[in-house]
């Protein structure tokens, strides 16, 4: 094995030299023509212009020197045109001040005309909404409060005219007369500057590269070029007779190889333990960053270790839920679903003798079964002979209004738009106890605000019509506006969907809703798998039973 190894080496040397050197050989070979080759074109041009009868030696010129002059003249062009650019946008915004200044009040007394029009037809609004309703209803409250609204803008628009007309006589149209002239007058002078830059420029290209059609002028170009080609010819040689004279010896031995005695790899079976222990070391590893960032409600401890709010009840993962909404609205009929919802009815109706009634039913995303929680928090109410409205507020996506076959009907956005008066948005069900507010129909929900003092007209009507009012929200996270008629509920329901809602999204939730968060009284849980549901019945049960049968508990 050493001799083997002395031996590769040095064929490696070896063959490296004799490559290098042939490779030297015949670079320099090249080089040495082409510098040939050149030097004889060069004599051939110099007997033609000595042979030509005429001194034109004087042709010669310091390339180099008018070379750099002619730098300096295009890097002061190209300042001399970012100046004048410069001064040319800068009379530009002069002058588009100078006409905004003069046509501002036309601008301005142009906005009064719409507004007359409009407190018009307002007041021809109100002249019909009179012939049918009283002064105290909403319809015309709201039109009344258009036309203040109307005529203080008109007023502000006739102020805000007789101060743009005082300005006409303000000295900044002065200012900014002078300063156009100012800009006018530099982008003159800047222009005279490019131009006469460009004649020198011009005429710098014309002695360098001059004319070819003249046969001495040619000549002369020529011997420059072959002189420069020359210059860099011998350069390349001497660089290459250099690099063949150096040493060309590339692989050396640092140590005299030896034979091993003992294998250098360890046994097959040390690598398969260092690979069962690094696969166990890394899926612990990736489990733990997994569960670290994964902060779902998986199990009834998770939320029973984050947040205080207490549990309303619960309800198992059911595939089926869907199709039994259907039978939710026959007066004799009692499905699972409302088998489940027993526990939270209960809840809920002590929450009302604590002067609750109106309950807003929130979750953070989507997805979280809160409008069929809703519903069936509602049936169940009615079913134990409390009068219940269910009211449909998610404009976004109405779950309720399709569900309930009332997606045509009109509703809570045709009052809102002023299509429709508050009286006629309850609509019956099959249900004797039970009636359902629609959303109504619209395509552009996001026109609606939930901060309208409609929405707290319809909430005070319901408080004295019904026992107690459901409302389904949309999802906070996406639409945080709802959280700003939160001032007219009186409790908040929270639903949070196991395996699917994260610990992060209620505790953003609740800081959207501010200093209402105090109003939520509780959490309903929903997709709870079986195994665990037997346990948290029982937990449930235990904790309600003894609150009302010894004292007042946190936990309802």
């Amino acid at each position: 094995m050493p001799k083997l190894i002395n031996g590769f080496v040095l064929s490696l040397n070896h063959l490296l030299v004799k490559i290098q050197a042939d490779n030297s050989e015949r670079l320099i070979h090249f080089l040495s023509n082409q510098i040939e080759d050149s030097n004889r074109k060069l004599a051939d041009l110099d007997r033609e212009i000595l042979s030509g009868g005429t001194n034109k030696s004087t042709e010669i010129r310091d390339y180099n020197k008018m070379l750099t002059e002619l730098e300096n003249f295009r890097a002061s062009l190209l300042n001399a045109q970012i100046d004048l650019s410069s001064v040319v946008a800068s009379r530009t915004r002069t002058e588009k001040e100078l006409v905004n200044l003069d046509g501002t009040i036309v601008n301005e007394s142009a906005f009064s005309e719409p507004l007359k029009v409009q407190l018009m037809n307002l007041q021809v609004d109100l002249a019909r909404a009179l012939t049918k309703n009283r002064e105290e209803h909403p319809t015309v409250r709201s039109i009344r409060d258009n036309i203040q609204l109307m005529e203080s803008m008109l007023r502000d628009s006739i102020q805000q005219q007789l101060q743009i007309k005082s300005l006409i006589q303000n000295p900044l149209k002065g200012q900014l007369m002078s300063k156009l002239m100012e800009l006018k007058l530099e982008e003159i002078s800047l222009e005279a500057r490019v131009s006469s830059l460009r004649e020198v420029i011009s005429d710098y290209e014309v002695k360098i590269l001059p004319d070819t059609t003249s046969y001495y002028q040619e000549n002369f170009r020529n011997r420059e070029l072959l002189y420069i080609t020359i210059n860099q010819l011998n350069s390349r040689l001497i660089e290459a007779q250099s690099a063949a004279h150096g040493s060309l010896s590339r692989f050396i031995l640092s140590d005299e190889p030896t034979v091993p005695v003992t294998p250098s790899n360890r046994p097959l079976y040390f690598f398969i333990l260092l690979g069962i222990v690094a696969g166990v070391a890394v899926s612990a590893g990736l489990i733990l960053l997994y569960d670290m960032l994964d902060n779902r409600l998986m199990v009834l401890s998770d939320y029973e270790r984050f947040f205080n709010y207490p549990l309303l009840g619960g309800f198992m993962q059911n595939n089926n839920l869907k199709q039994q909404v259907e039978e939710l609205l026959e007066p004799d009929s009692t499905p699972d679903m409302l088998v489940e919802c027993s526990e939270i009815s209960v809840n809920v109706k002590h929450l009302i003798k604590n002067n609750n009634k109106v309950f807003a039913l929130c979750s953070p995303v989507r997805n979280e079964g809160k409008s069929l929680i809703s519903l069936l928090v509602a049936v169940s109410l009615a079913k134990r002979g409390m009068s219940v409205l269910l009211a449909d507020f998610d404009f976004y996506d109405p779950k309720l209004t399709k569900k309930l076959g009332c997606d045509l009907n009109q509703g809570l956005t045709d009052y809102i738009s002023g299509d429709l008066p508050l009286e006629y948005i309850y609509n019956e069900t099959t249900l004797p106890n039970l009636s359902f507010a629609p959303a109504g129909r619209t395509s552009t929900p996001s026109k609606f605000s939930y901060d309208s003092e409609c929405f707290s007209n319809f909430i005070s009507l319901s408080r004295q019509m019904f026992d107690v009012v459901i409302i389904d929200t949309p999802a906070v996270l996406y639409i945080p506006d709802v959280a700003t008629f939160m001032d007219s509920v009186d409790s908040i329901l929270v639903i949070a969907r196991m395996r699917m809602t994260t610990r992060n999204s209620l505790i953003r939730m609740a800081s959207i809703f501010g200093e209402n968060r105090d109003k939520i009284s509780g959490t309903i849980l929903n997709g709870i798998q079986k195994g665990i549901s037997s346990k948290y019945s029982c937990y449930y049960n235990y904790k309600y039973e003894y609150q009302y049968s010894h004292k007042p508990k946190k936990f309802i």
